[in-house]
């Protein structure tokens, strides 16, 4: 059974992997850098309004958990949060004393972790093994580091979803963010390009419109399929090239 990736990363995990302390990454937050998270409880806020669940708190607020010189504060009272990083922080009028946080509540979003690995170009913390179907076994030799076949699935089932993109760039930079989600971390380019334009040979078989499959084929093709190739149903020749 495939199950979904962690949606919260404990701050040590983050930590950890990065090789750097807690401590520096609630810094960063305070510069806005990175996002650090709570699972928040039931409250209310000034506006009147109802939140819970994974909220956004400020590094300011929580700095005292993590300090590394100096006493270290058991907890903190939160009075404030975001629900997203693009949201207006609000104010906690219920319960009237704020919300007590621990070092051991805070965490990073893994969409976080995926934006800031991406930008700053480091390892993004996952379980072990990753979430999902169990990779390939290959034959003897060394274990590869992706899971080949699974990739050339998931290139399948996102141009089914979605169509045929309009580069072979755009479907790198696509299933790049794949590699991410699953795995972590990504391919280097030569090695992702290189796959990737194997594979658009067959893709750019088709004619500029999307990729589409047998019901989908013909239904929006009144019978006549789109896509030349083993999978498509009564499929028309592809233009020269």
């Amino acid at each position: 059974m495939a199950l979904p990736p962690r949606p919260f990363v404990p701050l040590p995990e983050v930590a950890s992997c990065w090789k750097i302390s807690a401590e520096e990454i609630v810094s960063w937050s305070v510069d806005r850098m990175i996002d650090i998270a709570i699972i928040l409880p039931l409250v209310e806020t000034s506006a009147g309004l109802k939140a819970s669940g994974f909220s956004l708190v400020a590094g300011e607020d929580v700095f005292g958990l993590v300090r590394e010189c100096g006493a270290r504060a058991d907890a903190v009272t939160i009075r404030r949060f975001r629900r997203s990083r693009t949201s207006d922080w609000e104010m906690i009028a219920s319960p009237l004393d704020g919300i007590p946080v621990r070092a051991e509540d805070l965490g990073v979003l893994s969409a976080e972790l995926v934006r800031v690995g991406q930008l700053w170009d480091v390892l993004i913390p996952r379980s072990d093994p990753p979430a999902g179907p169990k990779p390939h076994k290959p034959g003897p030799g060394a274990t590869p580091k992706y899971d080949w076949d699974r990739f050339a699935g998931a290139v399948a089932l996102q141009i089914h979803e979605h169509g045929k993109p309009k580069s072979r760039r755009e479907l790198a930079r696509l299933m790049r963010e794949w590699f991410l989600r699953v795995y972590g971390s990504a391919p280097d380019d030569r090695t992702l390009e290189k796959r990737i334009q194997a594979m658009w040979v067959e893709i750019s078989a088709c004619d500029d419109e999307p990729i589409v499959f047998d019901a989908r084929a013909n239904a929006r093709n009144g019978g006549q399929g789109s896509c030349s190739g083993p999978h498509a149903g009564h499929a028309r020749q592809a233009p020269e090239r």
